[in-house]
């Protein structure tokens, strides 16, 4: 009689069990790393997609920054030559009303305090308001857009600098 019709023994038995296994093993390897590897591009090409959007969502996010910045900086501006203007009307009324000091039955009218006080609590200082918003002088001399465009240019395209930079 064979052994595989005879009983085997236990350690025949465990060497047959190993050997198949062994066997099976090989012949599942390539199959499995086969799995593995595309389960591994998979990801990245979902992660790829997830990183692709939010590129997207950034230079959308940067070309209304840009946008902001630029009505900001319109804004600043604006701001900046009424408060200039108003420092020169103040100059002009302190020079015309020079005269009335002579007589103060006839009234007189402090400028002095109206633009260069410091005190910024009533919001109707214009010295104040020109330090605090830094109008007078831009930290490093450059408008908002400028500064802007210098740190988000990674996500703007050339058209949008250039269209910024005009």
């Amino acid at each position: 009689m064979s052994k595989t019709k005879e009983k085997l023994s236990a350690s025949e038995e465990l060497e047959r069990l190993n050997a198949f296994h062994a066997e099976q093993v090989r012949a599942l390897s390539p199959l499995v790393e086969e799995e593995r590897q595309a389960e591994l591009e998979r990801k990245r090409v979902e992660e790829e997609k997830k990183l692709e959007g939010r590129k997207v969502e950034c230079q959308e996010l940067a070309k209304h920054l840009i946008d902001v910045s630029e009505k900001l900086d319109k804004a600043v501006d604006a701001t900046r030559r009424a408060l200039l203007e108003r420092r020169e009307i103040y100059r002009e009324i302190a020079e015309k009303s020079r005269p009335f000091r002579e007589f103060p039955h006839l009234g007189t009218v402090d400028t002095r305090s109206a633009y260069y006080e410091t005190n910024l609590r009533s919001g109707l200082n214009a010295n104040g308001m020109l330090k605090a918003c830094r109008i007078d002088h831009h930290s490093d001399g450059t408008p908002f857009l400028s500064q802007d465009v210098r740190t988000l240019h990674r996500w703007l395209s050339p058209e949008d600098i250039k269209r910024a930079k005009a």
